[in-house]
């Protein structure tokens, strides 16, 4: 049994933190034969006469009285000897305070006293020092992760313990459960104050994804986004579609696939479709006397219309434009001998013929 409070005296508790059980091996009292210790007492009984529990920084406080036959006592405490059978363990001083050393969790001490005027030994008690209460506590790991320590821990009664979770690369801590309670903080478990056999349960969930396609100006997206993709598998293709006149350049990553499917996914992706203006070559040209200008190749954005100046020689005129541009409207004079010409609308490389005749 433990007893927290003791018969006549209780223990000094200084901490709560380690317990040790004190069990009485031997009755703490044995009257003596009726020898007498000389004329002073007919015999000595020391107390606490049970003892329970001490901390492995306690004290507890012995007593001793002597006694006559005639029923009369007198405490004695400071007029005897003190004895610890071992004061590595249990150290005693002359005022009868007892004190376990610092440390000790276990071992064997005998407390008794002497007169010191007959040289006589009051009996003795024997105190076994049991090891500390330690409670077992048993963790485990679902699949894609570990947790460590990763065996059964004995742990002192009162204290906590703590476990690093680890998921494997691609999972993350799902949850981590038990008997024991506690708080997760990042990849550190502490259990609550273990009072008993009790256990600590990790599982992992496999990360997923999100993979987002945009559309920049002039295009639109063909296929699913945003994609939820987990660890490790791919997503669907998607296409960037231009506008009529535009073209996909490339992705905001710098990739120029399309269709494009993201493969073996660890991250979120988000990325936009880039899309630039077509461009066409209008290559100009003459014939009979007469030259257009300019007269070198046009570059022309999509839709847009280049103008050129027709100009025949001396005693020539102009017939006509043809060539395979969209038809502008129909060349005008300048007043000045030349001619001005615009296309229709630029859709495709094409070219412009201006004829002259005399």
């Amino acid at each position: 049994m433990i007893l927290d409070k003791l018969h006549p005296h209780q223990w000094q508790r200084k901490s709560i933190v380690d317990f040790l059980i004190i069990t009485l091996i031997v009755p703490l009292f044995l009257s003596l034969s009726n020898k007498s210790f000389a004329a002073d007492y007919d015999w000595i009984k020391v107390y606490p006469e049970h003892i329970g529990i001490f901390t492995s920084v306690g004290v507890q406080q012995f007593v001793a009285f002597g006694y006559k036959n005639d029923g009369t006592r007198e405490n004695i405490t400071k007029k005897v000897d003190w004895i610890s059978s071992n004061k590595n363990i249990i150290s005693i001083d002359k005022n009868g305070l007892a004190t376990i050393v610092t440390g000790i969790t276990s071992g064997q001490v005998k407390i008794t006293c002497s007169y010191p005027k007959t040289g006589n030994i009051a009996p003795g008690v024997n105190l076994l020092l049991l090891k500390k209460i330690r409670h077992t506590v048993t963790p485990s790991a679902g699949a894609n992760g570990t947790i460590s320590p990763s065996t059964a821990q004995k742990v002192v009664d009162g204290e906590t313990i703590t476990f690093t979770v680890t998921p494997d690369t691609g999972y993350s801590t799902a949850s981590v459960t038990g008997t024991c309670g506690g708080n997760l903080i990042g990849t550190t478990y502490t259990t609550n104050p273990i009072t008993g056999d009790c256990t600590v349960n990790a599982t992992f969930v496999i990360n997923t994804y999100t993979l987002s396609y945009i559309a920049g100006e002039h295009g639109t997206i063909t296929g699913t986004t945003p994609q939820t993709v987990d660890y490790g598998a791919d997503g669907t293709p998607v296409t960037a579609s231009p506008d009529t006149g535009y073209h996909f350049v490339d992705w905001s990553d710098a990739s120029t696939a399309n269709p494009r499917t993201d493969t073996n996914v660890s991250s979120d992706v988000t990325v936009t479709a880039n899309f630039a203006i077509n461009t066409y070559s209008v290559t100009p040209s003459a014939t009979g006397n007469g030259e257009i200008a300019p007269n070198d190749v046009q570059t022309v954005d999509y839709n847009s219309t280049v103008s050129f100046t027709l100009t025949p020689d001396t005693g020539y005129t102009l017939i006509d434009v043809t060539g395979t541009c969209a038809a502008g409207n129909p060349a005008t004079d300048n007043g000045d001998g030349s001619w001005a010409y615009t296309t229709g609308a630029v859709t495709d490389d094409c070219t412009v013929i201006a004829n002259f005749t005399n």
